[in-house]
């Protein structure tokens, strides 16, 4: 189950990634301020990093686990405040975009939250 952790964390990292090497070029697609999309850049990288840390890490508390989950929702409510921000003057591929992190993020925290007890458990090194 702790692949949840490296899922989360990896996805989080190749978006930052991708974000940040391409920022214009997606500020355009999006139809959203460049600072924006280095907002979203960047959040993506310090999440992706604090969620693959403890993907790595042998051993995990219950208080992280409930940390990546709340982490989770905030940014799916970050994501819908940006559709309803950007309604106006977003593309539809922006806004497909911010919908699918939300619900994409959405889903790992209720995994994660399911898995809370299991995921904060003394694991094998992978």
């Amino acid at each position: 189950m702790d692949k949840v952790l490296w899922i989360d964390g990896l996805a989080a990292l190749f978006v930052g990634s991708v974000l940040i090497s391409f920022h214009s070029f997606v500020g355009e697609i999006y139809r959203m301020p460049d600072t924006v999309v280095l907002f979203l850049a960047f959040a993506n990288l310090l999440y992706g990093l604090y969620s693959s840390s403890l993907a790595m890490s042998r051993k995990v508390s219950l208080r992280k686990i409930q940390g990546l989950v709340f982490g989770n929702c905030l940014w799916a409510l970050i994501c819908l405040f940006l559709v309803y921000r950007f309604m106006d003057s977003a593309s539809l591929i922006g806004i497909v975009f911010m919908l699918s992190e939300a619900l994409f993020v959405t889903f790992l925290a209720g995994v994660e939250w399911r898995c809370r007890f299991e995921l904060s458990e003394i694991r094998a090194m992978v």
